[in-house]
């Protein structure tokens, strides 16, 4: 009775009804909000931190990594993982294996192993939380960013005054605070593209909305997300939302999130059985073309370069790294010669092993597209296909930024919670079936 007692829902409140599926009825609760402020922690904290900096707080931009740190354990104790068995086991065991690939390769970077556990226990957070909830979560938090976009787009100057960004990343040893064609700025260097917007420049000026991420590119990142999220996720007015996501690529100019909004379009009017397909094989047939790139593109003896900081330049840079490789790159046995801060893929399988990289993005996306599942987890599941494809093709470790991570998996845990991916949400499952 006591344990009973002291428990509290993530989608109900203190000693909230705990229905027999291990979900709590969605009535509200101190857990709900406690896992939407961690949200909206993941989603903000750099903009609190350059807040703090810019107020006069010099040490805020070291709090970032113990910021984060005690974000991710509060998740873990939200979401029961140092409770399950099977989840630490697993956990030890690919410690284990990345500390022995570290003997074998001393510049294997041990920081992956905050990768992997950041996706696992925010998608084991999600499994506990009512999908409607978690689709609430998302519309507040893209409100709230579009608002601070706004903000920073009509008034920059008085924007500044309170969250001097260039100071915070010159802090943090991001940037070169001495770089002279820079020096009058107080945003990223991103935030204003070289030759003019590509998007409603005539309209919206040179400026790109970097808003609570402090830079346009994760702004992007998070606005490809939201499309892919309410493209696939039918509640009530989601084109509205759909809408409001691809205004926030309009106002980052991220022609990333472009390029992959339109993809998923395309994607989310297949039929089920070719989304499910297409979700196991889109990293994959991504490595496969990069490759071919590669093929066509890199020289003999010659040393990978991006030659030109696009779409088409960072995807031939990635695919000559990866063509560039000997087996003992694939295998993470030897570092990489070409640096794969820009790469992903390259990023993912010099660290962990191309054969390890792909049985776990294989292992996920067949437990995902395994047995019957609503036609909403399986283009969401397509929709996270495509964007994590196409992202570590043009990115390093972007992918993996608790700014959009943690919602990105926290969505598809939630959403894919039952075998009919409704979350545990009665009513819509009663909806659907009608």
């Amino acid at each position: 009775m006591k344990q009973a007692a002291l428990s509290v829902s993530l989608a109900g409140g203190p000693a909230g009804p705990r229905r027999m599926d291990g979900m709590i009825a969605p009535d509200g609760g101190f857990q709900r909000k406690t896992v939407l402020a961690l949200l909206v922690l993941a989603t903000a904290l750099h903009l609190g931190l350059c807040a703090l900096h810019t107020g006069g707080l010099g040490a805020a931009p070291s709090l970032h990594i113990p910021a984060e740190a005690a974000i991710l354990a509060a998740a873990m104790l939200l979401s029961g993982f140092l409770t399950r068995p099977g989840d630490v086991a697993c956990a030890a065991i690919i410690t284990a294996y990345l500390v022995a690939l570290r003997l074998v390769n001393p510049e294997a970077d041990l920081i992956i192993l905050r990768h992997l556990l950041l996706g696992f226990v925010f998608y084991r957070l999600g499994t506990q939380c009512d999908v409607g909830f978690v689709d609430r979560a998302a519309r507040m938090i893209l409100a709230g960013v579009l608002g601070v976009g706004v903000f920073e787009l009509a008034t920059p100057d008085l924007f500044s005054r309170f969250f001097n960004i260039w100071n915070y990343f010159s802090a943090r040893g991001l940037i070169d605070p001495s770089a002279g064609e820079w020096a009058d700025t107080s945003f990223f260097v991103s935030a204003d593209r070289a030759g003019g917007r590509n998007m409603f420049g005539f309209l919206l000026g040179s400026h790109r909305v970097s808003s609570v991420f402090l830079e346009p590119v994760s702004s992007g990142n998070f606005a490809a997300l939201c499309f892919a999220w309410f493209i696939s996720f039918r509640s009530r007015n989601r084109w509205v939302w759909v809408g409001l996501s691809c205004v926030m690529v309009v106002l980052a100019d991220s022609r990333f999130a472009a390029a992959c909004c339109c993809v998923m379009a395309v994607a989310a009017m297949l039929p089920a059985a070719l989304q499910r397909t297409a979700a196991v094989l889109a990293i994959p047939a991504v490595i496969t073309i990069l490759l071919v790139i590669g093929a066509l593109r890199h020289e003999e003896g010659s040393i990978p370069v991006i030659v030109s900081d696009d779409f088409v330049g960072r995807i031939s840079f990635a695919g000559e790294v990866l063509w560039s490789w000997g087996w003992q790159h694939w295998l993470a046995l030897a570092p990489s010669p070409v640096t794969t801060i820009d790469a992903g893929h390259a990023y993912l399988a010099n660290n962990l092993g191309a054969p390890i990289y792909l049985l776990i993005w294989l292992l996920v996306m067949l437990w995902h597209i395994s047995g019957p599942r609503s036609a909403e987890h399986t283009s969401f599941v397509l929709m996270l296909s495509i964007y994590f494809a196409l992202l570590l093709s043009v990115t390093g470790t972007a992918a993996f930024s608790m700014k959009t991570a943690a919602l990105a998996w926290l969505l598809c845990g939630a959403l894919g919670a039952t075998r009919r991916g409704f979350g545990h949400d009665p009513g819509r499952e009663r909806q659907a079936m009608a």
